[in-house]
């Protein structure tokens, strides 16, 4: 079966989520003038579509060059979880009846419809009260959604509660995904390589997919 990229291009200048470095891609060496082409990346570790490790938001917490490689290559089940624009996404309503032991899970919205946008990163929709411990009883190692991020409602709000909640538990993030509604309700092989980045919380990745059926 054909792999399908379902990874964000990387670009000089592109949004990036707020307060993280702006993306430079320079080229230091031309083919005009060297003939060779060598270029100088300056980005932060979460550019694009990226790998949270736990290391992210705890110290002692697995760095990306530690996580298994069988934790980021793997079995998922895609599942659609379309916005309504009716309150946070309440994933109990979804249905995760194809769901294997030892599945990552990837969540489909539609959010990358907007990528390239300011509104990618300023309104990105909240999940509903108790969606971090309805997603540690799948069991799922692997969470990986088309948002920019993973934040829980709560009143007054906790912005890094559910990413603690998630990577506290072993589990890897994948955001900013992009191109997962036409494979919701599938079954897929999946895989998100970072770079092997000594000690690091997080790291792009080129994430792909293809049909198991």
């Amino acid at each position: 079966m054909e792999w399908l990229d379902l990874s964000l291009p990387v670009y000089s200048g592109m949004p990036v989520f707020p307060g993280d470095p702006a993306v430079r891609l320079d080229r230091v060496l031309t083919h005009e003038e060297h003939q060779l082409q060598v270029s100088r990346l300056t980005l932060g570790s979460h550019t694009g579509t990226h790998l949270d490790a736990p290391r992210h938001f705890f110290a002692d917490g697995s760095p990306v060059d530690q996580l298994p490689l069988g934790q980021l290559i793997t079995s998922a089940l895609v599942v659609g979880c379309p916005l309504d624009g009716v309150g946070p996404i309440d994933l109990t309503r979804l249905d995760f009846s194809r769901l294997q032991g030892g599945d990552a899970l990837l969540l489909a919205t539609g959010w990358d419809r907007l990528a390239g946008t300011e509104q990618y990163y300023t309104a990105i929709p909240d999940f509903a009260t108790g969606s971090t411990g309805f997603l540690l009883s799948l069991g799922i190692r692997l969470l990986g959604l088309d948002l920019p991020s993973v934040c829980e409602y709560a009143n007054p709000p906790q912005p890094a509660a559910m990413h603690q909640g998630l990577l506290g538990a072993g589990l890897a993030l994948v955001e900013c995904l992009a191109g997962l509604q036409p494979l919701a309700g599938k079954r897929v092989d999946f895989m998100a390589l970072p770079l092997r980045l000594s000690e690091c919380d997080g790291s792009p990745v080129r994430a792909c997919a293809r049909l198991k059926e």
